[in-house]
């Protein structure tokens, strides 16, 4: 399965507001916890099966970027080990 087809996911949501004042529905969510890829059919994280949230955004799930979990980065794009010379 690609990772395009997987969604983020997180623990929570919180609401970040940059101005005062801001309408509740501009508000930036950032998660709390590991950010998570999920199965597009169920909403379970790719690397235990644990059910979760979706992203409110709908954004994808983007392998090894920052606030990834490692687990489900690694499911979707495998690193290759590194070797010490």
């Amino acid at each position: 399965m690609p990772a395009a087809s997987h969604v983020v996911g997180a623990q929570d949501w919180t609401p970040v507001a940059h101005k005062q004042g801001e309408a509740d529905q501009s508000r930036r969510m950032l998660p709390m916890g590991d950010i998570h890829a999920l199965d597009p059919e169920d909403s379970h994280a790719v690397c235990s099966g644990e059910a979760m949230t979706p992203d409110p955004a709908n954004r994808s799930f983007t392998a090894w970027a920052a606030g990834t979990c490692a687990r489900c980065s690694e499911a979707l794009s495998p690193r290759a080990p590194q070797v010490d010379h």
